[in-house]
């Protein structure tokens, strides 16, 4: 017994000599060490890391659909978290959906009105996508019709990435055309929300996959939507003014009875029926 704590003390001596040697040298070493190369050193090998870590992570994402699709989900989750917190609502998840988004008026009593904001999500994946929007914009449109409590009505749909945004209109057929997932020149470098509700002008931002040519834009109900999807709820005000500056620095302003078409390489301002 007494050899074995003999030997173990031996051993702890010399791990501790090696250690105060190790101090000594590491000490020494940075007495004489050019700290300015070794940052710039330090500097240069972060950054290589960083990249080299960068473009494997998109080469994964982009080859790897497994891989891809837990990060979306991850970041999915993050953000729905964010968005209960802030009393905001949230897309679904999926890559492909159709949407009708409303705005009605209610009376409280017979002087008195406010607003409220309703979506409707589908998720089904049907042959044809242009056809299943022809559906349901046909259906929004027979309410629309129909209902003088209903101010606006947009109807969605989400393919690949790429939304589609159509108003409905009571002087139309009930029938979508032009439906296109081509790009637009167009884009409009700040949109604000200006109401006597709000202090300050509420920035509205749009998903770079929104500017699709002949897509129809911030009518009340799209601008109802952003309200409710973007920010801490706001209540929606029908006096609002919406201050755009468009891509030529060009400033405008539009209200709750306008609203824009998206075309190639221009917009127009539509006045609603």
């Amino acid at each position: 017994m007494f050899e074995m704590f003999k030997i173990l003390e031996d051993l702890s001596n010399t791990l501790t000599g090696l250690i105060n040697f190790g101090i000594f040298y590491i000490t020494e070493k940075a007495k004489n060490m050019d700290w300015e190369q070794a940052q710039l050193m330090a500097v240069m090998y972060y950054s290589r890391g960083v990249e080299y870590s960068k473009k494997k992570f998109n080469q994964l994402y982009d080859n790897n659909k497994q891989f891809r699709y837990v990060v979306d989900r991850v970041q999915y989750t993050a953000s729905v978290t964010k968005a209960v917190f802030q009393m905001r609502k949230f897309e679904p998840f999926d890559e492909n959906w159709y949407s009708i988004s409303t705005l009605w008026k209610f009376y409280t009593d017979y002087k008195t009105h406010g607003y409220v904001y309703n979506d409707y999500y589908d998720k089904s994946r049907p042959l044809s996508f242009t056809e299943h929007f022809q559906m349901l914009y046909k259906e929004a449109y027979d309410v629309f019709s129909g209902e003088t409590s209903l101010v606006d009505a947009i109807v969605s749909f989400k393919l690949n990435g790429k939304y589609v945004h159509r108003v409905c209109k009571k002087s139309s057929d009930g029938t979508v055309n032009n439906v296109e997932l081509k790009l637009s020149d167009v884009k409009f470098l700040s949109i604000e929300y200006k109401s006597d509700n709000e202090q300050n002008p509420i920035v509205l931002e749009l998903n770079k996959n929104d500017y699709l040519v002949n897509n129809e834009i911030l009518s009340s109900g799209f601008v109802a939507r952003a309200l409710n999807y973007q920010i801490p709820y706001s209540k929606y005000d029908p006096n609002y003014k919406v201050k755009i500056m468009d891509n030529e620095l060009k400033t405008f302003e539009i209200d709750a009875t306008q609203y824009i078409v998206l075309n190639k390489t221009d917009y127009t301002v539509m006045n609603k029926e």
